[in-house]
């Protein structure tokens, strides 16, 4: 698992902006807005929605100060740092589908902090898991990735899965975790100084991964990359993905591995915007103290 092709989906494609077209506007455009948003994205029926989160809130916690807030920082010099309590939300889904995926979330959580006991076994830069329970992670990877293509949030404006979005969510509507090999992913960890770096969520991308089309997501001290194509890769990148036998593999990577992390720290120190972080991280510690 540790090719080049590996190493090709670590870093982002010159991509265009996903824009909304004006072609066919007319005068009931507000009233179809407005039912679009009173209907569940999932289940498709007419229902008080919820403020749901894309990516899992517990994916947020290693970024909290003890003031429950994370920093916002963008690579754009003119947008100024700020903070957030929660991570991205929208109205998107009605309680009953929100419960879903809560308790496909609650099996990841588990299962990624040790609230779970699964079979480990180091190989080389890689260690296989076991006796994961194939349905419900298969589903709580598959609805981070639908739910990003579905939002209407600034922070998911580069995922959209076309013709393979509707697949999703009748799988997902139907509990059907599907075959392995269809839209797999690939995890791999951050890892800086021997531990992995759990406190970086970062905006979903667009990559090439062994010839096929794919989304890069980084949150969990994971890196996360989605095959999303119609057609079979032949370079075995499908031993990487959750297995149905309950196996997974997690690439070990190094920081300095990610290339596109390093510039973008580089941009980040150059704009001293890390620089604010630190400083408001130590006023903090010395007004808890």
């Amino acid at each position: 698992m540790n090719t080049q092709a590996d190493n090709e989906a670590l870093q982002p494609r010159n991509r265009q902006r996903r824009l909304a077209s004006a072609a066919g506007t007319h005068a009931c455009a507000p009233l179809r807005a407005l039912e679009r948003a009173m209907t569940c994205a999932l289940c498709l029926r007419p229902e008080e929605l919820q403020r749901s989160h894309v990516i899992p809130e517990f994916m947020f916690r290693a970024l909290y100060d003890d003031k429950h807030r994370f920093h916002v920082i963008s690579t754009d010099e003119a947008e100024r740092n700020k903070y957030q309590q929660k991570g991205p939300r929208e109205p998107l889904l009605c309680v009953a589908c929100e419960q879903q995926f809560s308790r496909y979330e609650r099996y990841a959580s588990l299962a990624l902090s040790g609230g779970i006991d699964l079979g480990y076994q180091f190989d080389g830069p890689a260690v296989v898991l076991s006796e994961l329970e194939y349905k419900p992670f298969r589903l709580f990877q598959l609805s981070v990735l639908w739910r990003a293509s579905v939002s209407r949030h600034e922070f998911f404006k580069d995922v959209s899965l076309g013709p393979h979005e509707e697949s999703i969510r009748r799988a997902l509507f139907d509990e059907d975790p599907g075959p392995s090999a269809k839209y797999g992913c690939v995890m791999c960890a951050i890892v800086h100084e021997g531990a992995i770096q759990q406190d970086v969520v970062l905006q979903p991308e667009r990559v090439r991964f062994s010839g096929l089309k794919g989304y890069r997501f980084v949150f969990g001290g994971l890196v996360w990359v989605y095959v999303v194509s119609s057609h079979r890769s032949t370079a075995g990148i499908e031993r990487g993905f959750l297995q149905e036998d309950g196996r997974a593999i997690v690439l070990m990577k190094q920081l300095g591995d990610f290339g596109d992390l390093i510039q973008m720290g580089g941009t980040l120190q150059a704009q001293d915007k890390l620089g604010e972080v630190r400083s408001n991280s130590s006023s903090s510690g010395r007004e808890e103290a």
